[in-house]
């Protein structure tokens, strides 16, 4: 059987998986699904790591079919927010977990790769933050 064939359907049926135990969780009401999810992640997550070979193939996987992995995120990033549109807090709350991811990005990419303590980026953050406040604000007395 040609292993190299089947390499994509693998890829994107890995990424599928992660994407839908990301969506259960999101999706998830009752404490004990949010609990099976988060162990099904989490033991997904350490058969990966404990099983060598698994481990390689995921990696390898990755590595030779990037454009295709990328792809693929993308398109799940973009309709999540339709899966989720009667979910609105879903949306909010991924929407501030990414916006925190790109914070941590930038300061990692200025104090790891340049090991200068740099705070323009947290002011920037502070200002945008303070605007949306005082947006937020004369918004809500407008509406009264």
């Amino acid at each position: 059987m040609n292993f190299k064939l089947f390499r994509i359907p693998i890829l994107l049926l890995i990424e599928t998986f992660g994407f839908l135990l990301i969506f259960l969780f999101l999706i998830a009401e009752k404490t004990y699904s949010i609990l099976a999810t988060f162990l099904i992640l989490l033991l997904s997550g350490y058969l990966v790591r404990r099983i060598h070979s698994l481990n390689q193939l995921i990696l390898d996987l990755f590595q030779k079919h990037k454009k295709v992995a990328l792809t693929w995120s993308l398109l799940f990033l973009f309709l999540l927010p339709i899966f989720l549109r009667k979910n609105p807090y879903q949306i909010y709350i991924l929407f501030y977990a990414g916006v925190f991811a790109l914070l941590a990005l930038g300061l990692n990419w200025q104090i790891g790769g340049t090991n200068i303590v740099n705070f323009a980026t947290g002011a920037s953050f502070a200002t945008g933050a303070y605007t949306a406040a005082l947006l937020a604000k004369h918004q809500k007395e407008r509406c009264t």
